[in-house]
């Protein structure tokens, strides 16, 4: 095994360890440092600070381009059985986005990074992990950066998070029209419970088109949303037999492109065979989501290929289908979109769970 795997102590630790709460370690071709951040314990003594991994001050300093500028980027990963799902679509964010921008972080580092990772994902068998990367403090002042590729060098950060397995539940809304379609096309992408979403007031930025797609750091008006939606859901009715866990929100051009937290997909009235899905285009605002990539480049290869279609309010009423999806939870059906005092049904999704 490689000298980096063996020393970290990361890698000297349980499953245990990383229950709680996600744990962080900073990366580098060197060694890996733990980060008592979000630490599992105050007991630190079972961390061996002979080896190389030393335990480092949990606080960036305020003058971090990450926290000055949100200089950096993000990917959040399932990991199911010991391994990282959709992992080559993680790789291609990550090279993809270093390049926008302008991060330096060669092949090399790359694969060492991967193997860090995946030997987490080894340790912790279900749960998620999460990498963000940002450029490295330079002797310059203000917004820019050393036009030298050598001199944008990247801090890498690995959080780890293990999760109990989730309950197992007869899913009557995978063997049906259109989930079917999606279940036989990717038996691997898990479908929740059915839930309840809401278009919400708050509006996400439009972006220039370098920027566009990216799962950068500067994510304020999703925390505005998900701000939104988490005092609407303080006023739901605790009965509700679908939660409301999503709302749906619109860029500065009024058209709707995705939830809080995931992309979106609907189905229009039009559509006389329940299978043909659209899904907003996000070239000037959202996230080009993992999900929502693995769903497109797979559905590519069938008879009814994800359409790109900007969804607009006299749309609403015309739905007949619409779910969520982000790489961690998969696809969030929705049984009933409340859009201002009214309600829309989705039949086909009420019928949920034995």
């Amino acid at each position: 095994m490689n000298s980096a795997l063996s020393s970290p102590v990361a890698f000297q630790q349980s499953r245990a360890h990383f229950i709680p709460k996600m744990r962080w370690f900073r990366f580098s071709p060197e060694a890996l440092e733990v980060i008592e951040t979000e630490s599992v314990t105050d007991d630190c003594s079972d961390i061996d600070k002979t080896n190389d991994a030393e335990l480092i001050e949990p606080l960036l300093p305020v003058s971090h381009r990450a926290i000055a500028y949100g200089d950096g980027f993000f990917s959040t990963m399932k990991v199911q059985a010991g391994k990282v799902y959709w992992q080559k679509y993680h790789q291609h964010r990550i090279h993809t986005h270093a390049t926008a921008l302008q991060l330096y972080l060669p092949k090399s580092q790359q694969l060492l990074l991967w193997q860090h990772i995946s030997y987490y994902a080894r340790i912790i068998d279900i749960g998620m992990i999460k990498v963000i990367v940002t450029r490295q403090a330079q002797n310059i002042r203000g917004y820019g950066f050393s036009i030298h590729d050598t001199d944008n060098g990247c801090d890498i950060y690995i959080g780890v998070w293990a999760t109990e397995p989730p309950p197992k539940i007869t899913n009557l809304l995978a063997s049906q029209l259109p989930y079917s379609l999606i279940s036989q096309i990717l038996a691997e992408v898990p479908i929740q419970p059915a839930i309840t979403a809401m278009t919400l007031q708050s509006r996400i930025s439009c972006i220039p088109p370098t920027l566009a797609g990216l799962k950068t750091l500067n994510r304020l008006d999703n925390v505005l949303a998900s701000a939104e939606l988490k005092q609407q859901q303080a006023r739901m009715p605790a009965h509700l037999s679908n939660p409301l866990a999503e709302g749906l929100v619109q860029d500065m051009f009024g058209y709707w492109v995705e939830g809080t937290m995931s992309n979106v997909f609907y189905q229009l009235d039009t559509d006389a065979t329940d299978a043909q899905w659209f899904t907003p285009p996000i070239d000037r605002s959202g996230v080009n989501g993992v999900m929502r990539q693995v769903l497109m480049d797979s559905f590519d290869k069938t008879t009814y290929p994800i359409i790109e279609r900007h969804l607009e309010d006299k749309d609403i009423t015309r739905l007949t289908g619409l779910f969520f999806c982000n790489a961690v939870r998969g696809i969030m059906p929705v049984a009933e979109l409340i859009v201002d005092d009214n309600k829309i049904t989705f039949a086909y999704a009420s019928v949920l769970y034995n």
